[in-house]
């Protein structure tokens, strides 16, 4: 009596704790930034926005001039560091305020400056400290540099690597917190061939971009644990039967 007790304990308990326990794991509790909401016009033709310079910011300048002693002097292979105030420091040119200077005015600074030793410089800046956040069901999240002026939602992707089984990529979000401290969000389907247009798919530094699960995705996880816990009831259950 007790064995047959123990059968059906087995048959029904496991079971129904896992559903149980299951419970947890569903889309309300897995997805997140879910009360995020888009803005109006998300469909809008995409604007690139301005980037400017910020404090601790890496930048590459490549400065070429008739004299071959400064380009030597003037060239940085790992790059020239903003400091906290916002300012560069080059040999001969001192400290350079940069800090809120778009890329064509950075240039056009340093242009000016080399006028007084070299006639005719070429100057170009190159934005090294272009990193965003990729969050979500994505093989490889977390902090990524995308080592250009200008990233796109698909380039941040690409560096996170491939999608999950779970990933719904009809509703990725980007974030983006504003000066006065507000959050936009943008929702993007990266289904859709207007992806390319939509508002929020050319980044900003510090975006953040997220992949949330699919319903069916969590509900096809949740089927598969089942299953296996079905499997393991049914080897206790043989187990248990053997005389």
């Amino acid at each position: 009596m007790k064995r047959i007790i123990r059968r059906y304990y087995l048959i029904f308990y496991i079971p129904a704790s896992l559903f149980l326990f299951q419970g947890c794991f569903t889309y309300k509790n897995s997805a997140l930034f879910q009360d995020a909401t888009a803005p109006p016009n998300v469909t809008g033709d995409s604007v690139e926005p301005e980037l400017r310079i910020r404090p601790n910011d890496l930048v590459r300048l490549t400065i070429l001039t008739p004299d071959t002693k400064l380009n030597q002097l003037w060239t940085f292979p790992e790059g020239v560091w903003v400091d906290q105030k916002g300012n560069i420091k080059m040999p001969l040119l001192g400290t350079i305020p940069v800090k809120g200077l778009t890329i064509e005015a950075f240039e056009d600074t340093i242009y000016g400056r080399l006028q007084r030793f070299t006639s005719r410089p070429y100057v170009q800046v190159q934005y090294l400290s272009f990193e965003v956040y990729v969050m979500g069901e994505v093989s490889m999240p977390g902090k990524k540099l995308l080592m250009r002026e200008k990233g796109t939602v698909i380039d941040a992707l690409a560096e996170a690597g491939p999608f999950t089984d779970v990933t719904d990529i009809r509703h990725v979000k980007v974030l983006r917190k504003k000066p006065d401290g507000h959050v936009e969000t943008y929702h993007l389907d990266m289904r859709s061939k207007d992806i390319f247009h939509a508002r929020g798919f050319h980044l900003k530094p510090g975006d953040i971009v997220y992949v949330p699960p699919s319903r069916r995705g969590i509900l096809a996880k949740n089927m598969a644990a089942l299953s296996g816990v079905y499997v393991i009831a049914q080897v206790l259950l043989l187990l248990l039967s053997r005389p």
